[in-house]
């Protein structure tokens, strides 16, 4: 049977059954797009509650954040098989950056997904289809990017390094090592300060080589300055002032 996906670029079973050579490009394409739209909705599902913890919670420079009353959105329901976890209008600014960074994830998949597809394909609906699914991620990242930037102000702010190679970003995480804190996980990273319950995330771009490091969890005997202050410390001789 041929998928209803061939069917709808305008591919039937006659032309399907040609050769082996034209079954693999189709089939490979099929199998990419298939997999960048499931890539894109689960990023849109985690992006809808990051922006929703965004929109819940207003946060000052300070520790902690002070909740305004909630806009009324909706909660967005995942279509597919996505596993995501619905937020409510309580949710901590901790959680929406979460979802952020898994959106931040799941669109980096749909970009890879996407350009498998681009390359194999070659007719004028499956480039069409292609080029929707690369402005898709184009557009989605830039409000990745607002919702990470606006979700780390909720503990601490958002500290962002430039020029970060990937050499750059393994001795930076391989100094906070060395300084007692602890590091997991790949991109992203969770960093126990080992100090007062403070716990940091790094995202690494690797297109724009920027390196953001978040607060996820701080405390009352750490304030901003003093979490900063330390992690500037340890990183001055490896990305400057």
């Amino acid at each position: 049977m041929v998928p209803l996906i061939l069917l709808a670029l305008g591919f039937g079973a006659l032309a399907y059954g040609l050769s082996s050579r034209v079954r693999s490009r189709v089939d490979d394409y099929a199998r990419a797009i298939r997999a960048a739209h499931a890539a894109h909705r689960e990023a849109d599902v985690h992006l809808a509650n990051a922006s929703r913890a965004v929109g819940v919670e207003r946060p000052s420079r300070s520790l902690g954040a002070v909740a305004s009353s909630p806009p009324s959105l909706p909660a967005p329901v995942s279509t597919g098989p996505v596993s995501v976890t619905r937020v409510n209008d309580e949710v901590p600014a901790a959680q929406g950056v979460d979802h952020a960074i898994a959106a931040k994830v799941a669109n980096q998949r749909a970009a890879q997904s996407t350009a498998e597809a681009a390359k194999a394909a070659q007719t004028g609906a499956e480039r069409n289809m292609a080029a929707d699914s690369a402005n898709r991620v184009i557009a989605r990242g830039k409000r990745i990017e607002e919702a990470l930037a606006s979700l780390g102000v909720g503990q601490c702010g958002v500290r962002s390094y430039d020029h970060v190679t990937s050499q750059i970003r393994d001795a930076i995480l391989q100094k906070l090592h060395t300084e007692g804190m602890a590091v997991t996980g790949n991109d992203p990273w969770d960093i126990d300060t080992q100090v007062a319950g403070v716990k940091l995330r790094a995202v690494w771009d690797p297109e724009t080589l920027v390196l953001k490091l978040i607060v996820t969890a701080s405390s009352l005997f750490a304030p901003c300055s003093v979490i900063w202050q330390r992690i500037d410390s340890a990183l001055r001789g490896i990305i400057g002032s």
